[in-house]
């Protein structure tokens, strides 16, 4: 389209230039300007002029050459740099397009992934509801089966309670070893770690200092625990989450996956495990207390193979 537009402009400024060089008043038929006189033999009105007009008429018109000569030099340089502009608005076009597809590109891997992480959520959910409801029967068997009169080391002060389950209690300093703090409850171990500690504040991101701690409790828990199911459960307090549109369960959720996906990764089988996202439905403490903020990695009596 540029060229197109040189070449118009070039061509109006060369017929101007004719235009100018053309003879003030032409022959008539015959060869005889009425003007010029008989005899005149057709001659411009420049050579019937008396010599200093007929030099200014022709300085006038050299100036206006020159003039046109200079605006088409000047558009031609001017259009050198349209051309320019454009080809340099054309890279910057394709460089923004470039990053537009890969923009749509990673935003839907991510849809994808969030998708298959919560098709998988749910069918953790799904397995701890059966541990859960096992787990009760469990105990409610065991408790059945215990005479109210019957001594030894199961019984406190005359009641029927029973300790936790022996298996898991023999090697609950093994999961210590590994430098976490593990304790019984009921049947099950639990090993907490503070959320403000694990994660960067307010998000899922597992902090450099604490990968370590969970590697060392993975290698525990594949040496000592193998067939044994593990559950990870995340918990927050009533604290809104500052700057975030997700709400604590979603948080939690988040959260307790990212531990899921770490563990995974250091060797134990994606089989083992299932998360829980309990927002601020479980708190361990005072509701306002920040403890309450925290990731529990439980080991249960039951197997999973």
């Amino acid at each position: 389209m540029t060229n197109v537009l040189r070449l118009v402009v070039i061509g109006l400024v060369a017929a101007a230039i004719a235009g100018c060089q053309r003879p003030m008043f032409p022959t008539q038929t015959g060869g005889q300007n009425p003007m010029l006189g008989a005899g005149s033999g057709g001659a411009s009105m420049f050579q019937r002029l008396p010599n200093g007009q007929a030099q200014y008429a022709t300085q006038q018109q050299g100036e206006q050459i020159g003039q046109l000569s200079k605006q088409l030099s000047d558009m031609s340089q001017q259009m050198g740099r349209f051309d320019t502009d454009n080809q340099g608005l054309h890279g910057q076009i394709a460089s923004l397009q470039q990053k537009l597809d890969g923009a749509n590109n990673y935003n839907y891997q991510l849809k994808q992934q969030l998708r298959d992480s919560t098709v998988q959520l749910q069918q953790y959910q799904q397995s701890k509801g059966q541990l859960e409801q096992q787990l009760a029967g469990s105990q409610l068997q065991a408790q059945q089966s215990q005479t109210a009169n019957r001594p030894g080391p199961y019984q406190f002060a005359g009641s029927a309670t029973i300790h936790a389950n022996n298996s898991l209690m023999a090697k609950l300093n093994e999961v210590q070893a590994a430098g976490v703090k593990a304790t019984m409850d009921g049947d099950v171990i639990r090993v907490e770690f503070p959320a403000d500690q694990l994660f960067a504040p307010g998000t899922y991101q597992i902090q450099a200092s604490q990968q370590m701690l969970l590697n060392n409790l993975s290698s525990a828990i594949r040496q000592h625990f193998p067939q044994q199911f593990v559950g990870v459960e995340a918990h927050w307090d009533n604290s809104q989450i500052q700057g975030s549109t997700n709400s604590l369960q979603q948080l939690t959720a988040t959260q307790s996956l990212a531990v899921l996906n770490h563990l995974t990764q250091s060797g134990m089988p994606n089989q083992q495990l299932f998360t829980v996202g309990m927002g601020a439905n479980r708190p361990r403490y005072p509701n306002n207390a920040p403890q309450n903020r925290r990731v529990e990695i439980v080991i249960y009596p039951e197997t999973f193979r």
